[in-house]
């Protein structure tokens, strides 16, 4: 019986299939490795949203307005679904409003004296919820919740960075001498979260306001920040690695980015969670802004129809509809900076006659 021959490739044939083999597995290879970091960014995403109650929240506390943050910047859900844990964000919000005005009030009795406290990182984070939720934080049921932020120019180096970077996020001018405390804090704080805020607050000044000088100012910045990464490849803490991935991420810094997303990655629960919500959400936006996932809140929201590229103070947020005074048109300019640090809120009396009433959250 013969045997049959197995067809022999000619010598040119075998040469062109060994090129093609050699110039495709490394994208085979990439293109696992891509796989595999969306997987790990989905299995967290997966994980924050399972977290979530029936009332659209996340608990109590700020971790609500962390996930919402986090979804938003995603897009994860429908809008609606989205819309929903808004509401339920401002409900809560307003709860602690009123008690912080109220001191005799129960209503969060429940909860532990830290989450009772209306701080001002915990007004910065409920801000930047509304904000990447397309809510105005500055117009929020009669609240200027930003104006208010403003005004406490005596914290802490970390509460002001975080506070100026949610005013720039939510469309408001920050002023000179605002940038010029940023730029002191970013050329002398040598900690990663008080750095990375710092940078963050002053690349949205630079992009959103087009701001040119202060790109160059960020360099030292930077160095600094990128000098403060551990040799196995993190920051310190999830938090902190976080943050400074973002800072990194945004000022297109050359640094060791890979070993720092493998070493949050190597801290993922088996379930995809990162610990705990609130770090679980940071985590998630610093891995979409590396995977180019998220967006940022002035292009994750709709501008103005007034905007325009020489009108650096109007705002990119949709005012809340509660606050638009539907019986009596009332003109307001909102692209000139306020000229105090105080806000006033133009009011309307049973007489007719216009006052102004003063007031602070704090």
């Amino acid at each position: 019986m013969a045997t049959r021959r197995r067809p022999r490739w000619p010598p040119a044939a075998a040469i062109i299939i060994a090129a093609v083999v050699i110039a495709v597995v490394p994208h085979l290879a990439a293109a696992q490795n891509a796989v595999k970091d969306k997987s790990e960014l989905q299995r967290a995403i997966d994980w924050l949203t399972l977290q979530r109650s029936k009332d659209w929240g996340w608990g109590t506390g700020t971790d609500t307005a962390q996930a919402i943050v986090a979804m938003e910047m995603t897009k994860t859900g429908g809008r609606l679904e989205r819309e929903l844990s808004a509401k339920q964000l401002e409900i809560e919000l307003l709860a602690r409003l009123w008690q912080h005005h109220d001191p005799d009030s129960v209503t969060l009795q429940q909860q532990d004296d830290e989450d009772e406290a209306l701080t001002v990182a915990n007004i910065a984070t409920y801000s930047m919820a509304l904000a990447s939720a397309c809510h105005d934080p500055r117009q929020f049921h009669g609240h200027d919740l930003i104006g208010s932020l403003l005004q406490h120019e005596t914290i802490s180096d970390l509460d002001f960075s975080y506070s100026s970077l949610v005013a720039c996020e939510s469309g408001t001018h920050v002023r000179k001498r605002h940038i010029r405390r940023l730029m002191e804090i970013a050329n002398t704080k040598h900690t990663v979260d008080s750095l990375s805020v710092a940078i963050l607050a002053l690349q949205c000044v630079e992009h959103d306001h087009r701001n040119r000088n202060v790109k160059p100012l960020l360099k030292k910045p930077l160095a600094t920040l990128i000098a403060l990464q551990q040799p196995d490849g993190g920051f310190g803490s999830l938090h902190t690695t976080a943050l400074a991935i973002r800072a990194l991420q945004e000022g297109k810094a050359t640094w060791n980015r890979t070993n720092a997303v493998d070493w949050l990655l190597n801290h993922q629960g088996p379930d995809g969670a990162f610990f705990d919500i609130a770090t679980t959400a940071e985590v998630i936006i610093a891995l979409a802004r590396v995977s180019g996932v998220a967006e940022g809140i002035a292009d994750h929201c709709e501008v103005r129809p007034g905007a325009d590229k020489d009108n650096v103070g109007t705002a990119v947020i949709i005012p809340h509809p509660s606050a638009v005074d539907t019986k009596r048109p009332v003109s307001v300019n909102v692209s000139e900076p306020v000229a105090t640090d105080e806000y006033h809120l133009p009011q309307i009396s049973d007489s007719g006659t216009n006052v102004t009433v003063s007031y602070s959250l704090w």
